[in-house]
């Protein structure tokens, strides 16, 4: 991992992509944003991200499928982000891969220290392989 981690945003929602791009720079990141699981898996298959946020409902191709996807290539930390919540969908975003979950709208610092905190483990296992 670099000295500036690297974090893939893909949400539909622009001004959401926007808020999260100001916040994870402001914290040191490197951002790059989608706003579909096609163009995501397109910025996968270039530069491998440090860690990807994920949204599940999006055209073209939405949030689960595009884990599908990254897990057949990839073992980037995950997390899910979705306006949905509700038990069903929390556990079947974890089932297919993610990582972590978190329910819109949420704390952008909580989604800061969860970024933070999975980049840390991420690092730990890599470097202990």
């Amino acid at each position: 991992m670099s000295s500036r981690p690297l974090i893939l945003a893909v949400d539909d929602d622009e001004k959401l992509l926007k808020l999260l791009t100001v916040n994870l720079i402001a914290e040191g990141f490197q951002v790059m944003t989608a706003s579909n699981g096609v163009q995501a898996m397109k910025f996968l298959e270039g530069v491998p991200p440090d860690l990807v946020l994920l949204d599940i409902s999006m055209p073209v191709m939405d949030g689960f499928e595009t884990l599908m996807h990254i897990r057949e290539q990839s073992e980037v930390p995950v997390i899910m982000l979705t306006a949905a919540d509700d038990p069903t969908t929390t556990s079947k975003a974890m089932r297919a891969g993610a990582d972590d979950f978190m329910s819109k709208p949420f704390s952008i610092r909580e989604l800061l220290a969860r970024v933070h905190a999975k980049l840390r483990r991420y690092a730990i296992l890599n470097s202990s392989v």
